[in-house]
């Protein structure tokens, strides 16, 4: 069991020009999702390619616990190469915490600073890849959120 002080956990925030550009970035975002299939992968390799020809309308948004990236959040208004298609006023969130940090409110961090992010835009989520934390995140039913 870690011993956990959520005063000790920070947030950064990288366009995914940033992130694309940087074999770090890059592979820390790789390090911190689930292998292909994934949804946060596929998107991760969509967008290196896309990155060639165009600037990325996407931010990832890394959970630090102290030093250590822990998890993360992409936040995305262009197609993900997955289910989520760039239309305007929607963005996707999609987040992965490493396992051994689950349940401590990483997660939900991540996805508050997406929901204030989002505005009025509807934001759009896997919801059915994790239905349990999406349900205590927001147990209201919310107008602008989606499932894809």
């Amino acid at each position: 069991m870690i011993d956990f002080n959520s005063s000790l956990l920070s947030l950064k925030i990288y366009k995914m020009d940033k992130i694309v550009s940087s074999d770090a970035l890059f592979a820390m975002a790789k390090g911190l999702t689930l292998p292909p299939p994934s949804g946060m992968n596929n998107a991760l390799d969509y967008y290196r390619v896309l990155h060639k020809t165009q600037s990325i309308d996407a931010l990832g948004i890394f959970a630090y616990y102290i030093d250590k990236p822990v998890g993360w959040a992409l936040y995305t208004s262009e197609d993900d190469n997955f289910f989520f298609r760039s239309e305007l006023g929607s963005v996707c969130v999609q987040i992965f915490v490493l396992p051994e940090y689950r349940r401590l409110g990483i997660g939900r961090q991540l996805m508050q600073w997406c929901y204030k992010r989002t505005k009025l835009d509807t934001m759009k989520v896997y919801w059915l890849s994790n239905s349990d934390f999406f349900n205590s995140v927001f147990p209201e039913n919310l107008s602008n959120i989606e499932s894809i």
